[in-house]
């Protein structure tokens, strides 16, 4: 039977004798130790040491000779380790994605392969400024007392840069310009881009050319967040020409043979009035005419050779470096002039016969009747309703076609003779005739009683 003993039991021992170490924490037994009278930290924990309080302990010997030695021993108390961690001050640029949330250990180790859970946060928010990195739920195990040192993760203005596209303009004689501006923000932010002058080196008209953009700010709830990088841009901008109109084109009604005609007239586009000439043109003969400050212009234009008709005056301007070309047309008309020999004073009576008796003049008042001319009556009508009109009737078929016989002599004139109408009610008339190449109808009043 093998012997036992407390912890005073002595023997000397032989030196070919093995120990063999059992342990006994807090009522667990643990599985010998062979030759070394030791436990390692783990297996003190599987056993049920735990830090910070008073853990009992039973060793057995065993000399394998039948001797057995047990000493109770009571442990130290077991305390936790320190461990201090200390966050990564770090920084981002506004609109950018978090970087990591990083730590060092600035006191105390990690024993045996021990290892952090969780991870740490920051306080919540998105515009630039500093916002303070926390533990969040960055953790050890119960056998350490753990320390966080925090820091500040600092979000910085983001650069935003601003372009400026031109926006085309037709001359208007001066250098400002508009442009519209773009820029990079991070979508869905409320910024307000500006500017406070553009501007053309010169006024003229040409493609593409530079537009200087002056004083770009930004405001709005998000303008905190950004550095403004394009405090100017150079876009470029088309100034197309200005178009020009003709107005007050409205030529005079000539007599046939007048010497000349005054013919004016004004264009501008809006406001401005282009330089230069306008070239005035009738029947292949041109005159230029120096358009004023104002507008206007005007020339006085030979018109002895064109006889009577109507002629298209075109009104033409060429164009200059601002101003597109114009062109307007108007029509010229060359009549005779209508002298009536026949006393037209006297009422007549409805149903009577009334001769009228007629001469082409000219501008200068001389008579121009000729057999080569025809004249042709119409019809009458009434002052009191000149749009009611009655065929003209000749008396006992004495003017064939209703054609005005032409009278030769010294001073040759032409003849109608008028058949009015029975039951004509009493007024005053007109009778309409056309002379031929005339582009106007003639009239002569006569009376009904």
């Amino acid at each position: 039977m093998a012997r036992t003993s407390t912890a005073g039991w002595t023997r000397r021992r032989s030196s070919s004798d093995a120990l063999t170490y059992s342990w006994t924490i807090n009522g667990h037994a643990a599985a010998a130790t062979g030759v070394q009278p030791t436990l390692t930290w783990s297996e003190l924990q599987a056993l049920g040491v735990t830090p910070g309080a008073i853990n009992s302990v039973l060793v057995t010997v065993d000399d394998g000779q039948g001797h057995i030695v047990t000493s109770p021993q009571t442990l130290p108390t077991v305390n936790k380790a320190a461990l201090t961690v200390t966050a990564d001050a770090n920084t981002k640029t506004y609109g950018d994605d978090d970087p990591a949330l990083t730590y060092q250990v600035t006191s105390g180790a990690l024993v045996n392969g021990d290892s952090f859970t969780g991870s740490l946060t920051r306080a919540a928010g998105k515009d630039a400024g500093g916002y303070l990195i926390e533990q969040g739920t960055l953790a050890l195990n119960s056998n350490y007392t753990l320390t966080f040192v925090g820091a500040s993760l600092t979000i910085t203005p983001r650069d935003l840069h601003v372009s400026a596209t031109g926006v085309n303009k037709t001359y208007d004689g001066t250098t400002i310009a508009s442009v519209t501006l773009s820029d990079d923000r991070v979508s869905g932010d409320q910024l307000t881009v500006r500017y406070t002058a553009a501007a053309f080196a010169d006024p003229n008209a040409g493609m593409g050319k530079a537009v200087s953009v002056s004083g770009i700010t930004i405001s709005g709830p998000a303008a905190g967040n950004y550095h403004l990088v394009s405090a100017t841009a150079g876009p470029t901008a088309d100034i197309t020409q200005a178009t020009p109109t003709f107005s007050q084109v409205r030529p005079p009604v000539l007599v046939d043979g007048a010497a000349t005609a005054t013919l004016s007239g004004a264009i501008r586009a809006g406001s401005l009035v282009p330089p230069g000439d306008a070239t005035i043109t009738i029947n292949g003969v041109s005159r230029n005419a120096t358009i004023n400050a104002d507008g206007s212009f005007s020339v006085a234009f030979p018109t002895a050779v064109l006889g009577t008709g109507a002629y298209t005056i075109d009104y033409f301007y060429a164009g200059s470096t601002n101003f597109e070309d114009a062109e307007a047309l108007a029509t010229l008309d060359v009549t005779y002039g209508i002298l009536v020999l026949s006393d037209q004073k006297a009422a007549k009576k409805a149903g009577s016969t009334i001769p009228i008796q007629i001469e082409l003049l000219n501008a200068a008042g001389q008579d121009v009747s000729s057999a080569a001319v025809t004249v042709k009556a119409v019809g009458i009508v009434p002052l009191s309703d000149p749009d009611h009109i009655t065929p003209a009737e000749d008396a006992g078929n004495s003017n064939p076609g209703n054609l005005f016989l032409f009278q030769e002599g010294a001073n040759p004139f032409y003849q109608y003779n008028l058949k009015t109408p029975k039951g004509l009610s009493a007024g005053t008339y007109l009778l309409f005739f056309e002379v031929e190449g005339d582009p106007f109808q003639h009239s002569v009043q006569f009376t009904i009683k």
